[in-house]
């Protein structure tokens, strides 16, 4: 480590400027820079052409009124077993929002085993689409678990469904209910989108020329080629 001359975090100093300058106070060795280079991940996206073909659930998307339609994704850190899968779906149709909600292959089971036998069991009346992948990591989600958790408890821009104390409790469909409402139809709900817009454009701006990400991306190379 003493030949360490620096740390680069995969963040962007519009979200976690705070938390950063509490890590460069932490700093054993005086010459140690820090770089924070995110976002990673493209922040725009080409338009779809006309010979471009669109998932069903993306033109259907399409048609919806802004801020209409909830998007339902845990990452690929987590899966689910009946009856949370059971809970959820009510919990979503008891909202009465529009939502597409992304079901994995992970969510079955053990996707490490030969076991395909388990199916996953939706209520009476549901369709189970088929979801592209290109669909989860395209327009419209960049999302995982961990990411929500940190939207919701720094940023401030969600809510907690259910406490660490009671991580091992099952989610009820009410209380799904509950915070869907909250997020699609209530006044805390808007200010969280709005604080989400900003983000949005505020790290937008970041990329561009003169941007603070690349300042930092600009100090980081003028470093490794001194």
């Amino acid at each position: 480590m003493k030949f360490n001359s620096g740390k680069i975090f995969n963040t962007c100093r519009v979200m976690e400027s705070p938390f950063l300058d509490l890590l460069s106070k932490e700093v054993t060795n005086n010459n140690e820079k820090q770089w924070a280079l995110g976002p990673f991940n493209p922040i725009t996206f080409p338009k779809n052409g006309p010979n471009t073909k669109s998932h069903t659930c993306l033109l259907w998307l399409d048609k919806q009124e802004p801020n209409s339609v909830i998007l339902v994704s845990f990452g690929t850190t987590t899966s689910f077993s009946d009856e949370q899968i059971k809970e959820i779906a009510i919990g979503l149709e008891q909202s009465e929002q529009k939502f597409i909600w992304v079901l994995r292959d992970a969510d079955k089971g053990n996707v490490f085993t030969k076991d395909s036998s388990r199916k996953i069991e939706l209520p009476k009346g549901w369709i189970l689409e088929s979801l592209w992948m290109e669909f989860l990591h395209g327009k419209y989600l960049d999302g995982r678990a961990n990411s929500c958790m940190a939207n919701a408890l720094m940023l401030k821009i969600g809510i907690v469904v259910r406490e660490w104390a009671n991580r091992n409790e099952l989610v009820k469909s009410n209380v799904v209910k509950k915070c869907v409402e909250k997020l699609m139809a209530s006044k805390g709900g808007d200010e969280m989108r709005n604080k989400a817009k900003y983000l949005s454009v505020e790290i937008r701006k970041s990329v561009a020329e003169g941007g603070i990400k690349r300042i930092e991306l600009d100090s980081y190379i003028s470093h490794i080629t001194r």
